[in-house]
């Protein structure tokens, strides 16, 4: 399994993000605790009915391999009749396949198929929900670095209103500046209140999929590096991407199928013991008989034949569909890998507009004291100041969960021995 250097876990520094939830929602007598982005899945994984579903489905496919391997073992039967003249006679039957033209081994085949099928249903399923859990969990981290900022946007925006209220009772400053720092202050109010809001709504969405109660998310957000080439990253989603075994098992079925379609083209071999019991059940060796049975379903005109084109035709469409899931799953790894790759390369530039702006903003204070800039200058370079925060959050945010979703993708990220398997 390709590794992407080291684990995101290993690579980042721990970074810790508490919230609260509600003790209604989760269960306030429920012992809580941070909760990392591994022990969500697993979580979500133990929690999720389709995935409960699924196991049973795995389950079912296991008896039906079982019993389709069964069918290559003799089989008994025993039959009970009333002939002519109330005589009642029994009829015991043992009956081996000898040789079925690949009938039995087919069948066999497509269950086991089935069998694989079902098993790569329950890894797409479990992948699906693992990247739709990744996204609700970092739109939880993106709310709370958002909050932080809002935040410390609105304590700003109180100290410069304070100010300004200073400068306007000492005649400094004219009442409007006094305005427009109260309507800025409020504005900034708003945001926090709606990013309150919109944490909230993520909660309740990451704790609809998780199922547990817990206290926050513990995240590390670090800039990261990068070693592995597109084409490693590409191969190695490849190689593990439950959606293409899917179709390969579905291949291997449509084949086995196209094979099982030829051997009905052909005769049943079987060797048969026979044993025939009257009324007084008494030994009589001509009612015994040992004998090897053809057994030939014509069906009715070229059905047989048109039932075999149609199961090479389907080998045909499982091949275009292989094709197509390999061309799409390159093109999706791809765009991770190239948007990972841009927001690692935007990560310095706009930690420099953070620092640039936080510097403008303490230079305009000092030149508006002078009188040498507006008002409208420092409220302008303060909001400037919170939306290069905001972008570089989302810029860090972009950039590991790409991150995250390329070790889904590629299956390192399942390699953790938290993530549970198939029960």
């Amino acid at each position: 399994m390709l590794k992407f250097g080291v684990s995101l876990i290993r690579w980042m520094g721990p970074c810790f993000i508490t919230l609260g939830l509600s003790p209604a929602l989760l269960g306030a007598e429920q012992e809580r605790s941070l909760l990392s982005l591994h022990t969500a899945v697993v979580l979500a994984v133990d929690h999720y009915p389709d995935l409960a579903a699924k196991r049973f489905d795995l389950k079912a496919s296991g008896y039906e391999l079982a019993a389709a391997k069964w069918q290559l073992l003799p089989s008994l039967r025993y039959s009970y009749e009333d002939v002519n003249g109330g005589i009642n006679q029994g009829v015991t039957t043992l009956q081996q396949p000898i040789f079925t033209f690949g009938k039995l081994r087919n069948k066999v085949a497509i269950a086991t198929a089935g069998f694989g099928q079902a098993q790569h249903d329950f890894s797409e399923l479990r992948l699906q929900l693992a990247l739709k859990v990744s996204v609700e969990f970092f739109s939880v981290v993106s709310e709370v670095e958002r909050l932080k900022i809002s935040a410390e946007s609105v304590m700003a925006h109180r100290r410069l209103y304070e100010m300004i209220t200073r400068r306007v009772e000492a005649e400094a400053s004219a009442d409007a500046d006094r305005t427009l720092a109260r309507a800025r202050l409020d504005a900034a109010l708003s945001e926090k209140m709606q990013i309150e809001q919109n944490l909230h709504l993520a909660n309740l969405r990451l704790a609809s999929l998780v199922g547990a109660p817990f206290d926050g998310v513990a995240f590390p957000l670090k800039d990261s590096s990068w070693r592995v080439r597109e084409a490693q990253v590409i191969e190695a989603a490849l190689a593990v991407a439950p959606s293409l075994a899917i179709l390969e098992a579905q291949k291997r079925s449509a084949k086995a199928k196209e094979y099982l379609a030829e051997g009905e083209m052909y005769p049943d071999i079987h060797l048969k013991f026979e044993d025939r019991k009257g009324d007084t059940n008494f030994f009589n060796p001509e009612t015994q008989r040992i004998f090897v049975e053809f057994s030939f379903d014509t069906g009715a005109g070229l059905s047989k034949k048109a039932s075999l084109n149609a199961a090479r035709e389907r080998v045909f469409a499982s091949e275009q569909r292989i094709l197509g899931e390999r061309q799409r799953l390159e093109g999706e790894v791809a765009a991770l890998y190239q948007n990972h790759k841009a927001a690692v390369a935007r990560a310095p530039v706009l930690d420099s507009l953070v620092a640039a702006t936080d510097a403008v903003v303490s230079s305009y204070i000092r030149q508006y004291t002078v009188g040498r800039k507006s008002w409208l200058d420092v409220m302008n370079a303060q909001r400037e100041w919170a939306a290069s925060k905001h972008q570089r959050v989302e810029n860090l945010i972009s950039m590991n969960l790409h991150m995250i979703h390329l070790e889904m993708r590629s299956g390192s990220f399942f390699d953790e021995p938290t993530v549970t398997d198939i029960k």
